[in-house]
């Protein structure tokens, strides 16, 4: 029998990984959602297993697909509610960041987004390499297999956070 080794810090090879990564990441995972007014952490529960990437790998390779897919229209998005850095607290209504402050989309937006990763790496894994350096076609490549991953063990959900 065959034990899978899960990874829980980042090296070169390893911008993804599953499992939770207490430096300086951001956060993928499958949750379900309590509909209100006010979206706050209490109303948010996380299920299966998480995914850490490094947030100098997301930001500089996979952010701008995470920006352009973000719906701030989804209830689950435009009812977000934060105290952070306000007593009075306020509504989220774009893509954030750096607060600890969930994004939601839902599996299709996920797959479309995983859709344009894994074409860009077929369409021009050597170009990627060029341009990004190092092994990002296989961080990429590596990045949409764990992400598709939680999604096929937990299919009776619909949403997916980022945190950072």
């Amino acid at each position: 029998m065959v034990t899978e080794e899960l990874c829980n810090s980042f090296d070169e090879d390893h911008q993804a990984i599953i499992g939770h990564d207490f430096g300086n990441a951001v956060w993928i995972q499958t949750v379900e959602v309590s509909i209100s007014d006010k979206i706050l952490p209490k109303n948010i529960k996380e299920i299966g297993k998480e995914i850490s990437v490094n947030k100098a790998f997301f930001d500089r390779v996979l952010k701008p697909l995470f920006v352009d897919s973000f719906d701030p229209d989804m209830i689950e998005n435009k009812n977000r509610y934060t105290y952070a850095f306000s007593d009075e607290g306020r509504y989220l209504n774009c893509f954030e960041e750096n607060i600890l402050e969930y994004n939601f989309f839902t599996y299709d937006q996920m797959e479309e987004i995983l859709d344009i990763v894994e074409a860009c790496v077929r369409d021009g894994a050597q170009r990627i390499e060029r341009r990004l350096g190092g092994s990002d076609a296989i961080q990429m490549v590596t990045f949409a297999a764990h992400v598709r991953r939680i999604m096929a063990e937990n299919p009776d959900l619909r949403l997916i956070s980022v945190l950072s």
